[in-house]
């Protein structure tokens, strides 16, 4: 008994042993669990007064720092770019502090504090989350720890912030409503749903429609889908809701979809910068956007500024408009789209061709481009009417006019719709040697050139019609698709990216038209159509058997043509019966092209305006069928010249040439004009017969553009203008939208006069066209020099500004050497835009056209009523970006959106409110395998070609700003003859994005942090380098090799070819621009970030807090330790609510959401073991 109350008592004491222990020891663990929850809400305060605010940006330690740093993945907080200091010049980075602790605040408030390890620092991510790549330098995180307790209650505590739009979302969005499944390719273009896991090795595919995708509700979970995705904790994530949120205003985005929305008349004059530098500030007012205080003069007549050079208006809102909503007027048939002109006509009444086409504001997108106006020029014999038996010589003349279509899709020009091109003078002589059988010279009457030398002067000629026809002419009025003798024009088609010739119609050449020069023009071309030219030309009583011999040259005698040698004006419409009052009597001259007077004939340059000598010696009866002997034109630039000519210059990137503008002019043949005007006068030989690579067309009646006029490197299809045929979902859909600074319409004669500049000729019976009030598509005779495309998104030096500068100034295309501004269009507009709005997809189903691949009926409320009430379960509620998300209840939301069955009027200003961008990537990462998912989001995803056929790009990621292509993949060649280079696409295989991927981190730690999306799109006005060339995706694209082929050889650019451009050493430099640089084949920035660009930011909203806690003796000794890891959400209210969320931060009342801006909230929490960290 004695021995088992012995063991009883001795269990009892080990008991009270134990216990003591166990009290002590959880006495230690719920202190340091109580330290642990402190130092989160340490943490959790931090965040708050860092990045509560608008205007911060956050950047990794590893932006500045080696990449294998202790500290590499600490987050820094940054001042953001503060907009109302100006957009131009960009200031210093001013850090804020670490998101981290220290044992002194100060430290955290030194930048170089991150490069330092203490002693007392304690691990936050370890092998725990890391797996593998914690034995990778960098990659674990350690925090130093601050001491807290009195007496026997003390330990330490630590954490670190990790900001979540560092890493990609790998399952963001989701699958689009069903509707849109024929038009996910065009959708896929502006918004891919998620970041694309496939191409890390450590995790792979995660299919949006994955059955799985919704167990990984956390990063940790991606270990089921692979073991190894521990490795990617710093690069990949489950969760990261950003906020549509200007950082350089510190309020909430506008929203750009709603915008587009508006009626066009809600949106004219609202330039988006202007000639000082000054970026417009809009607000909102009753429901439309609202010029900031120091443009309010533009809501005038915008012409009044026109040159000034601190007031001329830049790009604007309308014309972004107009791009945005062409997708109305878009014609679907079997998934094929067409573009028919006149079919946005705002004035439907009136069967006039010109007010309907002039009352259209897309017409711009459907006008012909005249690619290359040439007229060849033959000698033929014919009796002579004064002298039986004897002969003269007489000129006939082939008009080829190249009418180019740079659209992806095919476009229609209605019977009824006319256009038309006019020659006014030709400025040559022609000296003849004639000499008889025996060899003596004949001679001729003498003009007064003398020495047997004649002015190729035709006079004016009477027109076979006075009412479809002026009552005279001097050499041509072609009427293209008919319309001179039929009365009635035919229409045509022009394919997406072609270049059709018309010739003179067969008909004409008939001997009742014989002389007249108000001709047809019909689809080909080929010898026996030419008009005759009825003429004395000096050469007269010859014999059948008399030699001839020529030379044509350069006439400095010719009498001017309004300050022009010649002038070939482009029209629109035919001369309608009846009395201007009524609308008829005139055509309206679109613009023109000419060769001025300062082009020196005495001493002509014979590069382009050569000596033309009669290949052979011919009898007068060998030229009774005609003889061409040359070619005389203007041609559009292009890549490469054709052999043996130079009809094209060196200058020829494609984004320094708007194809819409009609008016080219230029003073000299220097380089620097050359650039200018984008457009070559010039005459070339022919060897008395019709053999020139210039003279060049198709069995199809094409002819060849892109690389070259010629078949050598010319194309067939040169579809350089990529719509994206859907509404916005993306600012970079408006990389190819037709913006220049368009600030004239055709309706603003009077203004136009009194401001002394071009007026809109008519070539009317006894007057001007009579312009109406409803003419309101822009004339695109003004606009904002340089003339450019593609200004949106991108990002390359302009060789007509200094590198340092965004606007200067200087003598442009006037024919005059008068001072105007000139604009950095790309950096002032990426400047406007890319903070200040956002794309939410929200669409108007009545507006999308019948046909269309993503038709839907619904009612704009009712897109925004069923996004909120039924997108997280129903599919076909989703918007058509499914990364946009509800951020609030519908109760809540649609009181402030909605006014009854419409929106309410300042709905674009609120809607950020209410929804999250899912998946938002912070820009500032240093992460290669989070840049790798984000820029392959597109990978795999489909194009459509031109006959609605589909392009599948397994492997491969498509970039591009179009989901509908008029040709297939470009491949990397040298040649300018690749089809696909100029109609097609750039798809990267995984090995580019890779190398993309690679730059692009180099860019971050080069450049960074990023202080606005502007700054990340554009270069560097006081950089240098590479920074002064172009923006750092732009040159993170370059680094990589994505365009080299393009970029070598004759395709390659030097600052001679600029001339004296103030920016041609730069535009020239070995890393910018080549004469490819636009086209599809040509990867620009644009092209990339299309798909990504809406959910990008400079700074996160969801933030991953690790934070420790321990229980310590009093000597110190650790007792007891714990660690736990919360997720926070910034949301969109101010801490205190009576500012509304919209509120700017300069417009706030209440100091506390001055100081600590919109709340934080926990999402979710949870306990880690040291195994687990």
């Amino acid at each position: 008994m004695l021995a088992l109350l012995t063991l009883v008592a001795v269990g009892v004491l080990s008991l009270s042993t134990v216990n003591m222990r166990t009290s002590a020891q959880s006495q230690a663990r719920d202190l340091a669990r109580s330290n642990a929850r402190m130092a989160l809400i340490l943490a959790v305060g931090d965040l708050q007064k860092m990045l509560g605010p608008d205007g911060r940006v956050t950047s990794p330690s590893a932006q500045s720092q080696s990449a294998a740093s202790a500290h590499a993945a600490w987050v820094g907080v940054y001042d953001a770019w503060d907009a109302s200091r100006g957009l131009i010049t960009r200031p210093q980075s001013v850090f804020q502090q670490w998101l981290s602790s220290a044992p002194q605040r100060e430290d955290l408030r030194n930048k170089n504090f991150a490069e330092r390890v203490g002693v007392s620092e304690v691990p936050l991510v370890d092998a725990g989350s890391l797996g593998e790549a914690a034995k990778l330098p960098g990659e674990k995180v350690t925090a130093p720890t601050m001491p807290v307790g009195v007496g026997t209650r003390t330990g330490n505590v630590a954490w670190w912030v990790g900001d979540e739009s560092m890493k990609a979302d790998v399952t963001s969005g989701e699958t689009r409503a069903p509707f849109t499944k024929s038009g996910e390719h065009l959708l896929a273009a502006h918004a891919s749903p998620v970041a694309n896991a496939e191409v890390l090795e450590a995790l792979g595919a995660i299919p949006i429609d994955d059955a799985d995708r919704d167990r990984y509700i956390s990063s940790g979970l991606l270990t089921l889908k692979n073991n190894k995705a521990q490795q990617l904790f710093h690069d990949v994530t489950t969760q990261s809701l950003g906020i549509p949120v200007d950082v350089t205003r510190r309020q909430l985005k506008y929203d750009f979809s709603i915008f587009a929305q508006q009626p066009r008349t809600s949106v004219v004059n609202l330039p988006i910068y202007k000639a000082n530098g000054a970026v417009n500030d809009f607000t909102v007012a009753r429901g439309k956007l609202t010029n900031a205080r120091d443009f309010r003069t533009a809501g005038g007549n915008p012409l009044a500024s026109f040159g000034n050079l601190t007031e001329q208006a830049g790009i604007n809102m309308e014309e972004l408009w107009v791009h945005s909503n062409l997708y109305r007027n878009v014609r679907w048939t079997s998934n094929i789209p067409k573009l028919v002109a006149q079919s946005g006509a705002e004035n439907k009444s009136t069967n006039d061709f010109r007010h309907r086409a002039l009352s259209d504001p897309w017409f711009s997108y459907s006008k012909p481009v005249f690619a290359s106006v040439q007229f060849v020029f033959s000698f033929v014999s014919k009796p002579d009417p004064l002298l039986a038996g004897k002969f003269r010589m007489q000129m006939q003349m082939d008009a080829l006019v190249k009418v180019w279509n740079p659209n992806n899709v095919r476009v229609e020009i209605p019977a009824g719709a006319s256009y038309a091109v006019q020659l006014l003078s030709v400025p040559f002589k022609v000296q003849w040697y004639i000499t008889n059988a025996s060899g003596a010279g004949v001679a001729l009457p003498q003009s007064g050139v003398g020495g047997n030398t004649y002015s190729l002067n035709r006079g004016t000629w009477p027109s076979s019609s006075d009412k479809f026809g002026h009552q005279t002419f001097q050499w041509l009025r072609g009427n293209i698709g008919g319309l001179a003798q039929k009365g009635v024009s035919t229409g045509y088609t022009l394919e997406p990216g072609e270049s059709k010739i018309f010739g003179h119609d067969k008909e004409i050449s008939t001997a009742s038209f014989a002389g007249d020069p108000n001709v047809n023009l019909s689809p080909g071309w080929g010898p026996g159509r030419q008009a005759d030219i009825v003429a004395d030309f000096g050469a007269s009583g010859l014999n059948a058997n008399d030699m001839i011999e020529f030379v044509i040259s350069p006439d400095p005698l010719v009498v001017p043509t309004g300050g022009n040698r010649t002038y070939c004006n482009k029209w629109i419409g035919h001369r309608a019966p009846g009395s201007i009052a009524s609308g008829g009597n005139g055509g309206l001259a679109l613009g023109g092209s000419s060769v001025p007077t300062s082009i020196n004939f005495d001493s002509p340059d014979t590069r382009y305006f050569p000596a033309i000598r009669s290949s052979q010696r011919l009898t007068v009866s060998q030229y009774a069928t005609p003889k061409p002997f040359m070619i005389f034109g203007h041609y559009m630039n292009v890549e490469q010249s054709s052999p043996n000519t130079n009809d094209a210059f060196p200058s020829a990137t494609r984004i320094l040439s708007n194809s819409v503008v009609t008016s080219r002019t230029f003073r000299t043949l220097a380089a620097d004009q050359f650039t200018t005007s984008q457009e070559i006068w010039r005459c070339d030989p022919l060897p008395l017969a019709y053999i020139s690579p210039l003279l060049d067309i198709s069995s199809k009646d094409q002819g060849r553009f892109g690389g070259s006029h010629s078949i050598n490197l010319g194309v067939t299809r040169c579809a350089t203008r990529q719509l994206d045929l859907a509404p916005p979902l993306s600012m970079m859909s408006l990389s190819h939208a037709i913006a220049n600074g368009f600030s004239d319409r055709f309706a603003q004669a009077t203004e136009r006069g009194s401001q002394g500049l071009d007026v809109l000729q008519s070539d009317g019976l006894t007057g001007n066209y009579k312009f109406e009030a409803g003419d309101i598509a822009f004339s695109t005779v003004s606009y904002a020099a340089p003339q450019v495309e593609r200004a949106i998104g991108n990002s390359f030096a302009s060789p007509f500004v200094r590198p340092n500068q965004a606007v200067g100034s200087g003598a442009y295309h006037l024919r005059t050497a008068a001072t105007v501004p000139l604009f950095d269009h790309s950096y002032l507009a990426n400047s406007a835009l890319f903070d200040r709005w956002f794309c939410s997809s929200l669409h108007d189903g009545s507006l999308i056209p019948n046909g269309a691949p993503y038709a839907d009926s619904r009612s704009v409320t009712t897109v925004l009523t069923d996004f909120f009430e039924k997108s997280a379960r129903d599919a076909k509620s989703r918007l058509l970006n499914t990364r946009v998300v509800p951020a609030a209840e519908w109760t809540v939301a649609r009181e402030r959106l909605l006014n009854g069955t419409r929106l309410q009027e300042d709905a674009l200003a609120r809607l950020a409110v209410f929804v999250f961008l899912d998946g938002t990537f912070n820009i500032n990462s240093t992460r290669k395998e989070a840049w790798k998912a984000v820029l392959a989001t597109a990978r795999s995803t489909a194009r459509s070609g031109g006959n609605g056929s589909t392009i599948d790009n397994e492997a491969l990621t498509p970039v591009g700003s179009s989901g509908h292509l008029a040709a297939g993949m470009a491949k990397l060649m040298g040649q300018a003859s690749e089809l696909e280079q100029w109609s097609g696409f750039r798809a990267l295989d995984d090995d580019q994005i890779d190398a993309l991927a690679t730059a692009m981190v180099q860019e971050v730690k080069t450049r960074g942090p990023f202080l606005s999306m502007a700054d990340f799109l554009n270069r560097r006005l006081t950089g240098s380098g590479d920074q002064q060339l172009m923006g750092a995706v732009q040159s993170a694209i370059e680094t990589a090799g994505l365009n080299e082929p393009l970029k070598s050889g004759s395709r390659a650019l030097r600052a001679a070819d600029f001339g004296s451009l103030p920016g041609a050493a730069v535009a020239g430099a070995a890393k910018g621009m080549s004469k490819s640089t636009g086209i599809p084949g040509y990867v620009m920035q644009s092209d990339v970030l299309a798909p990504l660009i809406n959910q990008m930011s400079v700074r996160g909203d969801t933030f991953r807090i690790r934070a420790y806690g321990s229980a310590t003796d009093q000597n110190g000794k650790v007792l007891a330790e714990a660690w736990c890891e919360a997720v926070v959400q910034r949301g969109h209210d101010y801490i205190d609510k009576q500012d509304r969320p919209e509120l700017a931060f300069s417009t706030l009342t209440i100091p506390l959401n001055r100081a600590f801006g919109r709340r934080f909230h926990i999402q979710s929490f949870r306990w880690l073991t040291r195994a687990e960290v």
